[in-house]
This record gives structure tokens, C-alpha cells and sequence, in this order.
């Protein structure tokens, strides 16, 4: 088990915006915290093309207990 020493409120802001999930896991990210909304999460240098670019869909945003995109 993982244990955070954060606030549901700050663990929701840091995996729903783009800013502060780049600090922690992809090179870049693009998206929308809003159900049904599209964005791209980017490994490697966004602007070279051996970037790995991929697509996913926000499928909940209920902040601050749930965030899931595919």
C-alpha cells in the first residue's frame, strides 16, 4: 500500500493538472479535467518525433475523491 501525506484536494490537483503531473510522470500533458474531454499524455521530448504521444479520454472527474482517464 501506497500512503500519501496529502490532502484528497492536493492528490486530485496533482493527477488532474497538466502542470503538476508532468513534475511526477509524463514529458508533457494536455487535457481537460472534465468527463468526456480528450488529451494527449507525451514521453520523451514532445517536439522530437521519437516522442511517445498518447491519446486518452477523461472518463471521471469528481474532485477530490475520483479522477480516471483511458
Amino acid at each position: 500500500m501506497l500512503r500519501i501525506d496529502a490532502t484528497p484536494e492536493m492528490v486530485y490537483e496533482v493527477i488532474s493538472s497538466p502542470g503538476h503531473l508532468c513534475k511526477c510522470w509524463p514529458d508533457g500533458a494536455e487535457l481537460d479535467p472534465v468527463p468526456g474531454s480528450t488529451g494527449v499524455i507525451t514521453f520523451g521530448d514532445p517536439t522530437s518525433p521519437d516522442a511517445k504521444v498518447e491519446r486518452l479520454t477523461v472518463v471521471e472527474a469528481d474532485p477530490p475523491r475520483r479522477f480516471a482517464f483511458r
